[in-house]
């Protein structure tokens, strides 16, 4: 028997389960089209047996490392009513229906091509980016783990400084060092006469 047909063996009920269709033979608009997509997402996953993921086996994105220190892609595909779209989404779609524009369908397990329903829950990409951060993954999370900054100071007490509502960190030493520095203040005068020369013109707008 081939890993495969193993697989659909497994996941669907054993060696007597009747055979899939194909999934192209069920159109759209057929009223048991999503069921028979759903079963054919089952047939083509590994169930990892520990953590329980469903491990897409079809097509899954190259990951790829990016230089802030987080990677893309990972996630697998399925034709689903005419378009390729990932698989952990589209389990969601049948399960609960599409969600809302701008809702993201997140992983719970933070593996990307699984796309097991019980872990896949709803939320805005921010959402998705502080449970990243609580996790201590990708860029936000790697630096609020750190308790040093890139020249060794120590971020805590009142060597740290907050902006952007608290969410992001800064050591104070080296804004200091930055402030004296040769290079910013030129920066400065730069940008003091680009404003003074736009006042004049008339063209300066002011982002406050």
């Amino acid at each position: 028997m081939s890993a495969s047909a193993t697989r659909q063996a497994k996941v669907l009920g054993g060696s007597e389960s009747p055979p899939l269709r194909s999934r192209l033979s069920v159109k759209p608009h057929h009223p048991d089209y999503d069921a028979h997509v759903f079963a054919h997402i089952q047939s083509k996953v590994a169930i990892d047996p520990v953590r329980g993921c469903w491990l897409w086996q079809g097509f899954v994105h190259e990951m790829k490392p990016t230089k802030w220190g987080f990677s893309v892609g990972g996630y697998g595909m399925i034709g689903y009513r005419g378009r390729g779209r990932p698989v952990h989404r589209v389990v969601w779609t049948i399960k609960h229906g599409a969600p809302a524009e701008g809702m993201q369908v997140c992983h719970a397990c933070d593996v990307r091509h699984c796309c097991n329903p019980d872990h896949l829950w709803l939320g805005t990409r921010q959402d998705n980016l502080r449970d990243m951060a609580a996790k201590g993954r990708g860029l936000t999370g790697k630096k609020a783990m750190q308790t040093h900054c890139i020249r060794g100071h120590e971020l805590s007490g009142d060597n740290v400084a907050y902006s952007n509502g608290g969410r992001r960190r800064a050591c104070k030493t080296c804004q200091s060092w930055k402030n004296r520095s040769v290079e910013h203040k030129q920066g400065r005068l730069a940008y003091q006469r680009r404003r003074r020369a736009a006042v004049r013109a008339g063209t300066w707008v002011s982002s406050r």
